[in-house]
């Protein structure tokens, strides 16, 4: 299969389950100064997100 074949399919396949997944919003406070961890709020859009993904 060609790349651009590939790519189109893929696209296609995420575009459709992505569907069912809901618009939202987060908000991202600062990076925390030990590591690469952000607050994220609300948390629950990305674990509906996370789950339609998975």
């Amino acid at each position: 299969m060609a790349a651009g074949t590939i790519s189109q399919a893929l696209t296609a396949e995420l575009t459709r389950q992505m569907e069912t997944v809901t618009l939202l919003a987060i908000t991202v406070g600062s990076a925390l100064a030990y590591d690469v961890i952000f607050d994220l709020e609300p948390d629950e859009p990305l674990q509906e997100l996370r789950t339609a993904a998975t």
